[in-house]
């Protein structure tokens, strides 16, 4: 479907359960995308959002499951919460720089991503953004990441290493909890609180290197030093 070069808006819920819409194309003159716009397409297989859009909604592809390539604008400054909720067929993505923060749920459920490169752009990512994206390998951190919000990486089965980067402060509850795959760890000295059960489940753990002194990891809030597979991993310190 060709969607008419005088639409500007595509207003939420306009092709909400179009459960035989199998392709549309979205013209230069289209600037918003209202929330859940397109959910539930099921045969929907790919999208091309063009650059003039500057606002997209939340849940706008939730529950595409044959959606398989997305392009995302290049002016985008978030990505919005449940974009493309359970879209298990989404195989990458390519989050623009200028995203400054990763919404709620955004990738939940994208279970053929492999890798995911977040760009220096992004300070926060939002609950259970990339939650039971259970392929996911590698996730490589923008150096201006903040804060990870609870349930962010859970269920990552495959996710093998995790590198916060230099100037990270904060993750939250469960944030990679059942990373079964897990290793290593390798955390910031500017690293203030790792939340509750942040790393529960991750036994595999078998090193954690922290970029401080000792001393300094002692004031760092971190239920990983009493968890069980924290107690059996070997911490290096600088």
């Amino acid at each position: 479907y060709e969607i008419p070069d005088t639409v500007t808006v595509i207003s939420a819920y306009a092709f909400d359960n179009c459960q035989y819409l199998g392709g549309v194309t979205i013209p230069d003159s289209v600037n918003t995308i209202g929330a859940f716009a397109f959910r539930n397409c099921k045969k929907l297989t790919s999208i091309v959002i063009p650059d003039s859009v500057k606002k997209l909604g939340g849940g706008v592809f939730n529950m595409c499951n044959y959606l398989e390539s997305a392009t995302l604008p290049s002016g985008l400054t978030s990505i919005p919460a449940e974009l493309f909720y359970n879209c298990g067929s989404l195989k990458s993505i390519m989050i623009p720089d200028g995203v400054t923060e990763i919404g709620y749920s955004a990738f939940y459920g994208c279970n053929k991503f492999t890798e995911i490169v977040i760009p220096d752009s992004v300070t926060e990512i939002k609950d259970r953004a990339f939650e039971n994206c259970y392929r996911l390998e590698t996730v490589k951190f923008g150096k201006n990441l903040k804060e990870i919000y609870s349930h962010a990486f859970e269920d990552c089965t495959e996710l093998k290493s995790i590198v916060f980067p230099e100037g990270f402060i904060k993750d939250n509850q469960e944030t990679f909890a059942y990373c079964r795959k897990v290793q290593t760890v390798f955390i910031p000295s500017t690293a203030k609180y790792l939340g509750h059960k942040s790393f529960y489940g991750c036994s595999n753990i078998t090193d954690v290197y922290y970029a401080g002194t000792e001393i300094e990891w002692q004031n760092i809030v971190c239920t990983l030093k009493e968890e069980p597979h924290g107690s059996r991993a070997k911490f290096h310190f600088n």
